[in-house]
Order: structure tokens, then sequence, then C-alpha cells
């Protein structure tokens, strides 16, 4: 790569130095390749018993949302900003 001597110093330096990038990503390569084999392996854990019922997961979540005109929607349905408290 040349460098130019008699550049003004009001000119944008065009050129890029890809060597420090080149480098890092060579070390996240090679880190890459030594961790991927290690995940794979797995650790055998003796979890504890619990009686506890799971969460229900049948119930949809409740959706939010305010669009650019600032109208208020509950899941798909429009809402005035007075009745929020009372639908949710």
């Amino acid at each position: 790569m040349a460098f130019k001597i008699n550049r003004s110093s009001k000119e944008p330096m065009s050129e890029i130095n890809v060597t420090p990038f080149v480098d890092v990503m060579l070390v996240l390569l090679i880190i890459f390749m030594v961790t991927a084999p290690l995940l794979t392996v797995g650790v055998q854990v003796d979890l504890p018993e619990s009686s506890a019922d799971s969460l229900p997961e049948e119930a949809e979540p409740l959706t939010l949302s305010i669009n650019s005109k600032g109208e208020i929607f509950i899941q798909e349905s429009k809402v005035e900003y007075d009745k929020i408290i009372a639908k949710i």
C-alpha cells in the first residue's frame, strides 16, 4: 500500500488499513473452531425433583400496541385511551 507524501491536510485519507480487521477475524475463527467441538459434549446433571405445577402455556400473551397515529390496540382491537384500564 502506497502513501502519498505530498497530501494536503484537508484531503481525507482514502486508504483503509484492513490488517487489524483480518487479524481479529482470524483469531475469532480459531476461537470458534476450538470451542465448537466442545459444545457438543454434554454433562450429566442431576436436577432436584419438584412437586410444583407447571405454568399454563395455553393463555395467549397480552399485546398492547400503539401505532404512529397514536391509536391504541389491545391484541387486534382498537381501544380508546380512557378505557384501557377497564379492558386490561
